[in-house]
């Protein structure tokens, strides 16, 4: 009698992947785990403004529920405290940025393993999953300490079960780890529906694989309801709490020219890193950067030239229907993130879902213009993106939160107020409540009112920044208007890439 097969979890399955590397090593296990080294040993130095929020909701322990992402912070915090027990040094942000690295690294091995199980040729899948491993959207997120690989790992693996064969069980196991991407990240549930919709459209229509998918789903509601219950008198309602930030009315669903344009670049930029930024990169580092960015564009120029066609051949049928899958997922992230001002944090699984359609569509690959467009991809996304944010000063809050410290009593007006408002609760825990101005248009009234009462006011607003990114797209305050009406006085300095930068005292300029 055949012993039946146990129930095989995705974390499991990557255990195994990396046994069967420490047992028999081969190139494609190898390079893999240096890509996962990179992620590790290269983390975000300049860590974003929600990052430095995560991480002190998992140092101090507090505010570990958000709707939008309801068990990211429960994970982190859990993985916060195994890491304490063996350093008692760590940090929790170097903490999160590990468990993504980690996440980040599984996501290559789970990726490679289901473009063979949909038939792609070993060598192709291969390639295509460094292509999305070195792909900088991924890069970016697996190097910080930000909620979207974790996930990212566990929708591929709800993906991997279905591309096993379209079983009861395997879909059961695919609904449960899609309704648990979705409680790490709400922004999962399209990949989630691609799935669904991926089921209803089998031919014949089995009503018992919907089923089984859908059923786990019933999990979510449950597991909000429960954490809205655990609450400490929310001022919201449960519809409110689920929605998040859009029910609350502090982010909205939008069309606009601004979030067009920048859906077009950050879906580039989930590929390839591209920025405002580079100016000054090559104004104060062109020496280092010449030889590998011209290698990088060598690689790709001759990547094209090597690319005559994507693929020889359209896969059968069965695989055709996959790849519908991913297509429609890919869209349907792309119009989210287009919605949302062309947010590029919602971009980040792009890459994924086109080297699985690609993988899944055609039935051979050119191999020397994939390993070609990996180089390059690589090569370019570490020099100008990852490498730079671990190892240089670009948007720290270092000197401003040491200033703030220093100075308890007075009044902020940062230009990243959010920024440097999160490091110090990380830093001083969630019961400090700094003074700040909000940058907006129409300041010198909120500014005149703080001087009039004997506040002192600082601020970081007349400093060198690139002109070229989403912040500074959609930024609604200009400081012409308080170096027209103030005078400023330089108290302390720092440097950054953009230049030498002031905090500055604001005071009335004399008669």
């Amino acid at each position: 009698m055949q012993k039946a097969t146990p129930v095989k979890c995705s974390f499991f399955y990557v255990g195994l992947r990396l046994q069967n590397f420490l047992l028999k090593p081969s190139l494609h296990h190898i390079v893999f785990l240096f890509l996962g080294l990179c992620y590790l040993t290269f983390p975000n130095n300049n860590a974003a403004i929600d990052s430095w929020y995560y991480a002190a909701c998992v140092k101090h322990g507090e505010e570990l529920i958000n709707s939008h992402h309801l068990l990211y912070n429960i994970i982190g915090k859990g993985w916060y405290s195994v890491l304490l027990m063996f350093n008692p040094a760590c940090h929790a942000l170097q903490a999160l940025n590990s468990m993504n690295a980690i996440a980040g690294t599984a996501c290559l091995f789970i990726c490679f393993a289901t473009l063979k199980q949909l038939g792609t040729e070993k060598n192709s899948a291969f390639l295509l999953t460094l292509i999305a491993g070195a792909s900088y959207g991924f890069m970016r997120f697996t190097t910080d300490a930000e909620t979207y690989i974790l996930p990212l790992f566990l929708s591929l693996a709800s993906t991997y079960y279905l591309a096993k064969g379209l079983t009861l069980r395997n879909s059961l196991i695919s609904g449960l780890l899609a309704c648990c991407a979705i409680l790490v990240h709400e922004l999962h549930i399209w990949w989630a529906l691609a799935i669904l919709v991926f089921l209803c459209r089998q031919k014949p229509f089995k009503w018992q694989l919907v089923l089984c998918y859908s059923l786990p789903f019933l999990l979510t509601p449950i597991a909000y309801l429960i954490a809205y219950q655990s609450l400490h008198h929310p001022s919201y309602t449960f519809y409110q709490f689920i929605l998040g930030e859009y029910g609350k009315s502090n982010a909205s669903l939008s069309l606009s020219l601004a979030g067009a344009l920048l859906t077009i670049v950050n879906a580039i930029r989930s590929f390839v890193q591209i920025h405002g930024q580079f100016l000054h990169l090559f104004k104060h580092y062109g020496l280092y950067l010449v030889l590998p960015v011209v290698i990088a564009i060598a690689f790709a120029l001759k990547g094209f030239i090597a690319l005559k066609r994507i693929g020889i051949g359209i896969r059968s049928n069965s695989a055709l229907s996959f790849s519908g899958l991913f297509l429609m997922a890919f869209l349907l992230h792309l119009m989210f993130a287009f919605l949302s001002s062309g947010n590029a944090e919602f971009m980040v699984m792009l890459p994924f879902l086109f080297i699985l359609y690609a993988g899944s569509r055609y039935t051979q690959i050119n191999l020397i213009a994939l390993k070609l467009f990996f180089c390059a991809l690589f090569i370019w996304n570490l020099t100008l993106g990852i490498l730079p944010h671990s190892l240089l000063i670009i948007e720290k809050a270092d000197t401003q939160t040491r200033f703030e410290k220093q100075h308890p009593s007075a009044v902020f007006l940062w230009a990243n107020k959010p920024l440097v408002e999160n490091v110090m609760t990380y830093q001083m825990g969630f019961s400090y409540h700094g003074t700040y101005i909000k940058p907006q248009l129409d300041l010198t009234h909120t500014i005149d009112s703080f001087l009039i009462a004997g506040k002192r006011v600082y601020t970081d607003m007349n400093n060198n920044r690139t002109r070229f990114s989403r912040e500074a797209l959609l930024r609604n305050w200009d400081a012409t208007e308080i170096v027209n009406t103030y005078q400023l006085i330089p108290l302390d300095s720092f440097n950054t890439i953009y230049g030498k930068n002031y905090v500055l005292e604001i005071v009335k300029k004399p008669n």
